[in-house]
Formats: structure tokens, sequence, C-alpha cells
């Protein structure tokens, strides 16, 4: 969605949205961005209730944060007290030794549990931009590293303290096993 009070940036997207027309012609390279009557209808509902939601996810990250700082090898971000975070997703950082690709699949196979990352490959590791602008791994060293560090851990309205306390209790389990791996390769 975009929401501008610009005239010629709204005329822009709009053409955009519609295959790049204007007025029928077609004057630059877009695409069928159209929303669907049904995606419109959820949309307008979810703008009345997103007070709400902000706010219950914003709960929700106060609980994942209150037992994650008790949690060795995890870092959740932190969030000054003067922001009001959205927490589309709840990212945290796994110490550099934790392989987060590797925890995602633990995570999923063994627990059932979905996460995700923010930008993972950086995007100017994408073959699109390597091939476009030829870009290398290591020319953003610390967007590489940091990233592969990072996994997004679930995170939905309607999550309730058991399925919060199920992430918790996995994820200290998966944490676990990887101190354990970790003191038998250097043991």
């Amino acid at each position: 969605m975009i929401t501008t009070d610009d005239d010629k940036l709204s005329e822009i997207a709009k053409s955009l949205r519609h295959h790049g027309a204007k007025k029928g012609q077609y004057e630059r390279l877009g695409y069928n961005w159209r929303m669907s009557e049904i995606n419109a209808i959820l949309g307008i509902y979810q703008l009345k209730r997103l007070d709400e939601y902000v706010e219950q996810r914003n709960k929700i990250a106060q609980k994942y944060a209150g037992h994650l700082r008790k949690i060795d090898d995890i870092n959740p971000i932190v969030v000054p007290p003067n922001v009001r975070h959205s927490y589309y997703k709840y990212p945290v950082l796994l110490s550099g030794d934790i392989d987060a690709a590797k925890m995602k699949c633990s995570l999923k196979e063994k627990y059932d549990i979905d996460t995700g990352s923010l930008y993972y490959p950086p995007i100017h590791l994408h073959l699109l931009y390597k091939r476009l602008f030829g870009y290398i791994d290591g020319m953003l060293p610390v967007s590489e590293e940091v990233l592969k560090k990072e996994i997004c851990l679930p995170m939905f309205v309607k999550m309730d303290n058991e399925a919060i306390n199920y992430v918790i209790k996995s994820l200290e389990k998966e944490l676990q096993l990887a101190r354990a791996r970790r003191c038998s390769s250097n043991g």
C-alpha cells in the first residue's frame, strides 16, 4: 500500500500498478499490482483494528523479551522505550558460533515452529543484484555477518502464552544442544 499527498507520486504509483499505463497508454514498465476486492476488504478491516493489533504484538514482544533476556547465546533486539514498534517480525541474534540456518531447520523439523528472517541473503547477494551491479560476497561484511546470525521468532496477533512458552522452551532446548556440540568439538 502506498499513501501519499504528492499528486505526481500518486499518479506514478497508479500507473505502475496497472502495467505502466496512464489514460490507456503504456508510459513505463509496470505490473498488475491491483488489489483484489477481497484483499481490499480485509485491509480495510485490519486498518480499523491496527492499534489493537499493534498493542497485542507489543504484549507478545514483551513476553518474549522477558524470557529471552535470561537465555545465553541469544540477543533480542532492544527497542528504545520512546519508540512504538509494530513487531511485524520478532528478530533475535544468535551467538556467532550458532548456525541460524541449522537452528531454523531444527525448530521446524523437531517442533513444527516456523521461523523467518529479515533479509537473508542480504539484498546485494541476490543473483539479480550480483548480475546487474557486480556485487560479491564480502562487500558488506557487517550486514552479511549479522544476517547469518539472525532468526525471526513466530509473531502473530492471536499468539497465546502457551504458544509463546512453547517457542521459548523449544529454542532453549536447541540452544542447549548447540552449546553441547560446541563443548564436544572444543574438548
